[in-house]
Formats: structure tokens, C-alpha cells, sequence
């Protein structure tokens, strides 16, 4: 799913790749994760995180070691510069060198399924589980090339920005790394759906 969605610039071999490595590094910080499917195929993902994920996480990083490693043997692929972006989010996710543990580690809706409700969905699951965990406030760290009208709409502010060149893209062009987040009150009512789980 990430892959067509942000890595539909690439070579058709290097798009999932792409796609898998970044997952894999995105599961190796969640604590709690959704997934929405229709007709049995996933159509939505969300992970939250909230404090320090537990010791089982590391199989993910395992994982993203392992698609690094099989991307450097793809000669068109430079995982490195293509997960820069990637990396300037994470660097935004420190508050006065300590790591927040509260933030919306991903939220991804297939192409195809956008538009349905599916976002909302997935983030209303993100917003009452780190509720249930305490959580005063939940973050988010995307770029420019998001739907960050959604966000805005969900009532996170922008609190943060940085700016990077990133690799392989037109001279000139600048991503805007942007920081989010939203004051959580009393948990909502969960939202029924059972495409969710």
C-alpha cells in the first residue's frame, strides 16, 4: 500500500521495497496497530505509539535491516536517500532531546479506497487508544505531500516545520517536514465498525 502511495516515482521493483522498508521501520516504534480490510485484502493502516514499544518490536527492525540489505543489490535504488524524508520525520518526534511517546506513527488508506471513510476511522482508533493509555496529547509528524487538511480538519495544530532537500527530486524542490498535535480530552465512544481490527 505505501508503496503506491509514495513510492510510485520509483522503478516498478523498487516501489515495493520501498514500501516494505518503510513499514518495517514504522512497526519497529508502534505500540498498537489497525488494520481495515474490505473483501479480505487490507485497504488501511494505522499505528499508534505510546511510551516504548515492548521487546517484540525488534523483529521489525530485523525486518527493515533485512529489506536495507536487499535494496543496496538493486542498482536503481538508493534506499538510503529514497528513506531520507523518512528520517527527518523521526528527528522531528524529539521534544528537547527526549523521545515523545505519544503520536500517530502512521495512518496510510489505499488509493483506491480513499474518500470512504476509512481515515477517519483508523484515526478515531488512534485517538481513543492513547486515551485509554493517559495520553495528554497526540502527535504527528508528516511532509507536504500529505493530506494534512485531514489532520486539520481532526483538530491537530501545527506546532513544528523544518525544511530538506530531498534526494532525487528536481533542483529546487523543498519538502516541509511538519509537526501536529492535538489535546486529548475523556475517551469517545469507540467507533463500530467491523471493517476494523
Amino acid at each position: 500500500m505505501l508503496d503506491r502511495l509514495w513510492y510510485k516515482h520509483l522503478p516498478n521493483d523498487a516501489q515495493g521495497l520501498c514500501g516494505s522498508t518503510e513499514l518495517s521501520l514504522h512497526l519497529a516504534a508502534h505500540t498498537a496497530s489497525w488494520v481495515a480490510e474490505l473483501d479480505n485484502r487490507p485497504i488501511g493502516i494505522a499505528l499508534a505509539r505510546f511510551r516504548q514499544p515492548d521487546e517484540t518490536t525488534h523483529k521489525w527492525s530485523d525486518l527493515y535491516d533485512r529489506f536495507c540489505t536487499k535494496a543496496e543489490k538493486i542498482s536503481s535504488l538508493d534506499i538510503n536517500a529514497e528513506l531520507t524524508l523518512c528520517a527527518e520525520e523521526k528527528s522531528l518526534t524529539t521534544r528537547n532531546g527526549q523521545e515523545n511517546y505519544e503520536f500517530l506513527e502512521l495512518l496510510a488508506v489505499n488509493p483506491d479506497s480513499q474518500g470512504l471513510g476509512i481515515g477517519g476511522m483508523l484515526f478515531t482508533r488512534v485517538e481513543n487508544y492513547l486515551r485509554s493509555k493517559g495520553a495528554s496529547a497526540l502527535c504527528l509528524v508528516t511532509d507536504d505531500g500529505c493530506d494534512w487538511k485531514f489532520y486539520q480538519h481532526k483538530g491537530l495544530v501545527r506546532i513544528a516545520s523544518s525544511t530538506a532537500k530531498p534526494p532525487r527530486r528536481p533542483s529546487g524542490a523543498i519538502s516541509i517536514k511538519k509537526r501536529y498535535s492535538k489535546r486529548l480530552a475523556k475517551p469517545k465512544k469507540q467507533c463500530p465498525s467491523n471493517l476494523i481490527h
